[in-house]
């Protein structure tokens, strides 16, 4: 649980930075098929693909990082972000209400960014990233509790 608050920290830092520079001078016009996606995610509900929703949620993260037009920071984002995948085990448990909820906050994360609001794009990806460490926890802690 340590390690991956310390993580979480780093990635913190990373993306928010990321998510403001991205609102700062990003090209926004390429967020367009993330927000027709997103809104297609929460018109289905509990119907979604979550493979999928998930999978084009780390999309969006990726792309955020990429609008930033701060190719170090990209570089330092990349290897970092595969850390979550592999080692940690825990992305397949998902659950309905915290992918929907995700898609909500990048939603939200998004529509600052289109906005050019780099500080509400950096507070609003920080709380969703406290909120993923949240969920994360809870699974790590039932894991340890069920064995």
């Amino acid at each position: 649980i340590a390690d991956l608050q310390d993580l979480y920290e780093i990635r913190g830092a990373i993306e928010g930075l990321g998510a403001q520079l991205a609102a700062e001078r990003g090209v926004v016009e390429e967020l367009e098929p993330f927000a027709r996606d997103f809104q297609a995610a929460l018109q289905a509900g509990d119907e979604a693909d979550l493979a999928r929703v998930h999978d084009r949620g780390i999309e969006f993260h990726s792309e955020v990082m990429r609008l930033s037009r701060n190719a170090r920071l990209f570089e330092l984002y990349r290897p970092f972000r595969l850390r979550f995948r592999i080692p940690l085990g825990i992305v397949p448990r998902r659950t309905p209400a915290r992918v929907l909820t995700a898609v909500r906050e990048h939603q939200a994360i998004l529509d600052a960014i289109v906005r050019r609001d780099g500080d509400e794009a950096r507070r609003l990806i920080c709380k969703h990233l406290e909120s993923g460490l949240a969920f994360r926890i809870g699974l790590l802690l039932n894991r340890f509790q069920s064995n």
